[in-house]
C-alpha cells in the first residue's frame, strides 16, 4: 500500500546516458547535477525518479519510435551538494582525472566556499554555464533501490495504462518533469498502476550494471575525461 497523498513519482526525458546523470556506480544511484536539480524538483525520501530515453537517445538505442526506460530509483537519501561532497559514504563518487571510465564519471565535485557552492575542478566538466545550472537546486538525490538499464534500456509495454500515461505526458513536449503520482497533475497513476510499474521493474532487474549507452569510448585515451552529460 502507498500513501498517494505523500508518495510522488516523476519522470523526465534524457538526451544523454553517459553514466554521469544519473551515476549508477559504486552500489548507489545518484542524481547530483543537471536534471532535475536545476528545476528544483520537490522530491524527498521514498519518492521516485524515472529517466525516459528521448528521441535521439532512442535512435542510438536502436529504434526512435520505441519508448524506453533508462533507469528508475527510489530516493533513500537527499543531500545538499556540500554535504554530499563531504559525506564518507559517497567518496567513491568523487571523480578521478585519471582512472577507469567509472572513476572519471563521478558526479561529486561541488562544495561550499565563502563565495558559495563552487566546482572543485576535479574533472574537466567545469564549463561556466553548467556550473550555474548544476548548483541552482543544490540537492542530490540518492537511491539504494534502483533499476538501471543503460544501453540495455527496456521498452515500455504498449498495453499497460501506466506506460501509456508516460508516453502521453511526453509525446507533445519532452522538456521538464512530469508527475506520474502525486504532485498537482490531474492525470496520474492510481495505486494499482504504481504497483504494476514496480513489478515491471522487478521482473526485469539486472544483477549487474550495464554500460551507459553514451559511455565515452576507450579507444582514444585523450577522450577519457567524461563530458558533461548536457541532460535536458
Amino acid at each position: 500500500m502507498i500513501d498517494q497523498k505523500k508518495t510522488k513519482v516523476c519522470a523526465y526525458v534524457m538526451t544523454v546516458d553517459s553514466g554521469f546523470a544519473p551515476n549508477p556506480f559504486h552500489g548507489v544511484c545518484t542524481l547530483a547535477v543537471c536534471t532535475p536539480n536545476h528545476m528544483r524538483a520537490n522530491l524527498g525520501i521514498d519518492d521516485w525518479i524515472v529517466g525516459i530515453a528521448g528521441q535521439g537517445l532512442r535512435s542510438r538505442l536502436g529504434k526512435s519510435d520505441q519508448w524506453k526506460i533508462i533507469y528508475a530509483m527510489k530516493i533513500g537519501d537527499r543531500q545538499d551538494l556540500d554535504s554530499y561532497y563531504n559525506h564518507p559514504a559517497y567518496l567513491a563518487k568523487i571523480p578521478k582525472l585519471i582512472g577507469s571510465r567509472i572513476e572519471m564519471c563521478g558526479d561529486n565535485f561541488y562544495r561550499r566556499t565563502p563565495e558559495g557552492i563552487k566546482h572543485t575542478r576535479q574533472t574537466n566538466n567545469h564549463e561556466g554555464d553548467f556550473e550555474k545550472q548544476d548548483t541552482n537546486g543544490d540537492r542530490v538525490f540518492i537511491g539504494t533501490e534502483f533499476y538501471y538499464f543503460g544501453s540495455l534500456a527496456i521498452e515500455l509495454p504498449q498495453n499497460e495504462s501506466w506506460s501509456k500515461l508516460i508516453v502521453q505526458k511526453f509525446q507533445n513536449c519532452a522538456v521538464g518533469l512530469r508527475y506520474l503520482l502525486g504532485g498537482s497533475s490531474r492525470e496520474r497513476w492510481g495505486e494499482d498502476e504504481f504497483e504494476k510499474f514496480r513489478d515491471f521493474l522487478k521482473q526485469r532487474q539486472l544483477n549487474w550494471i550495464p554500460n551507459p549507452k553514451d559511455f565515452p569510448p576507450m579507444e582514444n585515451p585523450k577522450n577519457q575525461n567524461t563530458c558533461h552529460s548536457k541532460c535536458a
